[in-house]
């Protein structure tokens, strides 16, 4: 139970889902720019595809090369991490729609509109 404690802390501490948040702004921008009712789909579809992938443990992130041997240290590290991945993507996404959505309503107002 201690080990995965100390993967939790650790993983609160050091990791980073920086690839979630941009690619899934992207994806909410694109979408926002269309101007459809159905463009917020994709975005929250990446927050659900974004638990998927296997987290990757960067040796800066923990505090004990040793602890990586516990299968428990695991579990909580890749809990956390996870957790954060996911919102990390749905803050991306958001913004994504929000810039997206303001940028096709600005282009609508001055008649710029894409089609």
């Amino acid at each position: 139970m201690r080990y995965f404690i100390l993967g939790e802390q650790d993983a609160e501490r050091g990791f980073k889902a920086k690839g979630a948040f941009w690619g899934n702004a992207l994806i909410g921008a694109a979408g926002g720019v269309t101007g459809l009712f159905l463009a917020p789909i994709p975005a929250f579809a990446f927050v659900a595809l974004s638990g998927l992938p296997k987290v990757k443990i960067k040796p800066s992130s923990v505090s004990n090369s040793d602890y990586v041997k516990h299968d428990s240290y695991l579990m909580g590290y890749e809990r956390v991490a996870r957790k954060k991945r996911k919102i990390s993507s749905l803050i991306g996404g958001g913004v994504g729609l929000g810039v997206g959505f303001g940028t096709y309503f600005i282009l609508k107002g001055t008649g710029n509109e894409i089609r």
